[in-house]
Order: C-alpha cells, then structure tokens, then sequence
C-alpha cells in the first residue's frame, strides 16, 4: 500500500514537473518574440537544467545566443540540438548557418590579421 501511494505521488511530481517545463518553454517564447533575450534565455536554461536533453531549449538557447553576437556558444547549443533531435529541420538550419556565420567571420578575422 505504502509503496502504491508513494509511486502515485512519484508519477504526480513527474507530470508537473513535465508541465512546469512547458510553461518555462512558453514563457521564453513569448519572451523572445519580445525581444527580451535574457529573459528567455533564462527561462530555456532552467529547462536544461532540469532537462539537459530537452533539445528544443538547446536549439532555443542557441538562437538567443546568435542574436546576441555569441555565434560560437551558439554553434555548440545548435549541435546538442541536432544530436538530441537529428528530424528537426529548424535546429539542422541553424546549425548550418549559424557554422556558415563563425566560417565567414574566421576568415575575415584572417584578412584582417594578414593586413597589419
């Protein structure tokens, strides 16, 4: 009986942990489509923190990072991403261009340094 009780609470917990993991995604969302990057940026992070394989908060995290100029923090959110969800088309796109970005940059930090 004891031990029927405590799984019901066990599953309980699990589901509004799941649910509260939502809403924190949500809550970024929205946050995001404010503008108010470190806002959601913090919201994705408390996901990670308690899911560090929730994909969708990588991929979003490292969208709030290239938006922020931080393109190499970005390409390695972007890869966890894909690594976790390898189907999703918007996280392969990112990485993609997000890579394409820190290529291009790269090369022009070379240019420079080759003029002085």
């Amino acid at each position: 009986m004891k031990l029927a009780i405590a799984l019901m609470l066990m599953v309980s917990v699990i589901g509004v942990a799941a649910e509260n993991l939502k809403e924190q995604i949500k809550f970024g969302n929205e946050a995001a489509k404010q503008g108010l990057w470190n806002e959601a940026r913090f919201r994705w992070q408390k996901v990670i923190d308690a899911d560090p394989s929730n994909g969708s908060a990588h991929n979003n995290i490292g969208v709030a990072l290239e938006r922020e100029g931080k393109i190499e923090q970005a390409v390695v959110e972007y890869r966890l991403a894909v690594k976790l969800l390898p189907d999703n088309s918007y996280a392969r796109k990112n990485l993609q261009r997000s890579e394409e970005l820190l290529k291009n940059a790269t090369g022009e930090q070379k240019k420079v340094e080759a003029k002085k």
